[in-house]
């Protein structure tokens, strides 16, 4: 397994300074402005909260810009779903009662259990692409620039 990806500001050893400068300007390369940066209207109260949080917080790493609104909105969106969830099961426990159409009353798992797991499986893909995790922002920074040509097309064109 290789090594995991490191920031070009958290770097050590044996780097040039040229090969620091190129990552980082790669890093800076993909940018866009901030300042659509703000929760939708459509967001619940408590959704934009946590879009103010992960906001302020994101802005110390510059992790988002514009282009990134949708993706935090829908995360948000999804953590409120999530929290409401926990909030269900919290007051009517994973083990519910339910009746039959016949009248007969039985016990069930709590539905709020099987959509909180969808939920909280699609918050972590989300938060993952989003960077919300240490190790998904060093992985997000290490993204270094394409080059032009395959190494080993130009070893081929070389020995023809």
């Amino acid at each position: 397994m290789g090594r995991p990806a490191t920031s070009a500001r958290a770097l050590k050893g044996h780097i040039s300074a040229a090969e620091l400068n190129e990552r980082y300007n790669a890093e800076l390369s993909h940018k866009t402005g901030i300042d659509q940066l703000k929760p939708p209207e459509w967001l619940t109260e408590r959704a934009g909260k946590e879009f103010m949080r992960l906001l302020t917080e994101g802005h110390k790493a510059k992790l988002w810009d514009n282009l990134d609104l949708n993706a935090l909105a829908e995360y948000c969106t999804l953590w409120d779903r999530w929290r409401t969830l926990e909030d269900d099961i919290a007051e009517n426990g994973p083990i519910v009662e339910a009746t039959t159409a016949r009248g007969l009353t039985y016990k069930k798992i709590n539905p709020a259990l099987k959509a909180q797991d969808t939920t909280f499986k699609a918050m972590i893909r989300l938060s993952a692409s989003l960077g919300l995790t240490s190790i998904e922002r060093l992985k997000l920074s290490n993204h270094k620039q394409p080059k032009n040509e395959n190494k080993f097309i130009s070893m081929l064109k070389n020995e023809a």
